[in-house]
């Protein structure tokens, strides 16, 4: 695994690539399971459509491989444990408006599919007056301190953006 800590507005952030990439039928059927519940227990400060928790046992190694990272890179005593996990899918002109993951202390956005022209996430500093945006590139992943406000843009592709959202507490 290739990662590094990155500046994002003050803050630090992790980034890096996975060790490996999803199938592509499978981020299909993820995409296409009509049994996915779109955010039941309300546990973020967000509501959208197109966020989908999915099967844990499918991604399993994601989460595992990010929370390895994550524990490995920040400077806590005790391990951070995962919390959740969900698909955020963005079609054409879709965007997702200001929000954060709090209550959880860390998050990620790994991205499955990361067609040309996705939406960018974008992390706000309100002290700073600044806003820091990342294009998704497939297979990559930002991992960042939950508190930190972000959206993201419009995506301009007709080919699906999947991005894997993921908390830890």
């Amino acid at each position: 695994m290739n990662t590094k800590i990155i500046d994002l507005i003050k803050v630090q952030a992790i980034s890096g690539k996975l060790s490996k990439l999803l199938d592509e039928d499978l981020i299909e059927k993820l995409i296409s399971n009509e049994s996915l519940v779109s955010n039941p227990n309300k546990t973020l400060d967000h509501e959208d459509s197109k966020d989908r928790r999915i099967s844990k046992k499918k991604i399993n190694w994601i989460i595992e491989e990010l929370t390895e990272v994550l524990n490995s890179s920040i400077n806590n005593e005790s391990k951070l444990s995962y919390e959740s996990h969900w698909l955020h899918i963005h079609e054409r002109n879709m965007s997702t408006n200001t929000h954060s993951h709090l209550p959880s202390k860390w998050s990620a956005a790994c991205y499955l599919r990361a067609p040309e022209n996705s939406g960018k996430i974008c992390f706000i500093s309100e002290q700073l007056q600044q806003v820091t945006s990342i294009a998704p590139e497939l297979g990559s992943y930002l991992i960042f301190p939950s508190c930190v406000k972000h959206f993201v843009t419009a995506h301009e592709n007709d080919t699906p953006r999947v991005c894997l959202s993921i908390n830890w507490s």
